[in-house]
Parts: C-alpha cells; structure tokens; sequence
C-alpha cells in the first residue's frame, strides 16, 4: 500500500478529519520520508516550476476543504482537471519523484 494513503487511512481510523490526516510525503537529502503540512492560499501561493509557452506553471494537490485533487497554479489561478477553480484553500506540493533504478 502507498504510504501517502496509509498515512490517510490511519488518521481515520483514530478519528482525525481527512484534512487532518493528509499529509503529503518527501524526501530530504538523506532519502528519510517526512511530512509536509497543507499550505493556507491567504499565507502564500506556489512557486511557479515551469514556463511554457509564455505561461507560469506548477503541479500542485489542492483542496477546497472537501476533497483532495492534483492540479496545477497557472498565471496566478488555481486549475482542477483544466478548469479554473477559485475554491481551492489549501495547497501543498507533490512528492518528488522516487530516484534511482524501478
């Protein structure tokens, strides 16, 4: 099982609220997991990653306090499946990619 839903899973089950509960997962240097906390859209927004065709991008996951989705912050406008959507709350970055052999 992924660790990022165990993580989920197990906050439910000790009666945490899923927004509790969710935790997003990286690496440090070292290669040791550890937690990162949502990220309130009134106390900052993301960095963009990529500029493609003369716009701002970044992968993000995202929640409007109801459900947890990736999407992307683009031109200053947080995006679901492609679709502007100014409900977001919180955000949070994605993991970074696992490093080495599959």
């Amino acid at each position: 099982m992924d660790i990022f839903y165990f993580v989920i899973i197990l906050g439910l089950m000790v009666g945490l609220s899923a927004g509790y509960a969710l935790r997003c997962l990286e690496q440090d240097r070292e290669g040791r997991v550890c937690l990162k906390e949502w990220i309130n859209v009134k106390e900052r927004l993301p960095d963009y990653e990529y500029h493609v065709g003369g716009r701002e991008s970044v992968n993000i996951l995202m929640t409007d306090g109801q459900m947890v989705i990736e999407g992307d912050y683009t031109d200053g406008i947080f995006h679901t499946l492609g679709v502007p959507n100014p409900n977001i709350t919180h955000w949070m970055p994605l993991p970074k990619p696992p490093r080495g052999d599959a």
